[in-house]
């Protein structure tokens, strides 16, 4: 059951990620669902390391890897490692009907 929602739930953040349009800004993407603007950046004028994961993952889908790392490199290896490992393991996981812990991390990883 639990592999079943991390896989939906990730399923779900790229089909939103496919219906949005990167912004040109690098940040600011999650505007076009509606959410406000980030209150951090208004009160320091910085980006928040969360400002640019949805304009990252909109490229992310549209394999614009180059523009995702230019956005957030180390989002971009989150992205790699949710794509490739976590979600294959978590259908696999599902279909077998096995539970994701395993007594060898190291293996799984290879």
């Amino acid at each position: 059951m639990i592999t079943a929602a991390i896989a939906t739930g990730m399923e779900i953040l790229f089909a939103i990620a496919v219906c949005l349009k990167p912004s040109l800004q690098r940040y600011g993407t999650h505007r076009q669902l509606g959410f406000p603007e980030c209150q951090f950046l208004i009160l320091t004028g910085w980006r928040c390391p969360h400002c640019n994961m949805m304009t990252r993952f909109a490229h992310i889908v549209r394999g614009q890897v180059a523009a995702a790392w230019q956005t957030n490199p180390c989002g971009t290896i989150l992205t790699g490692v949710l794509s490739l490992i976590v979600f294959p393991w978590t259908v696999a996981a599902g279909f077998t009907g096995k539970s994701l812990r395993t007594r060898e991390p190291g293996l799984v990883m290879v």
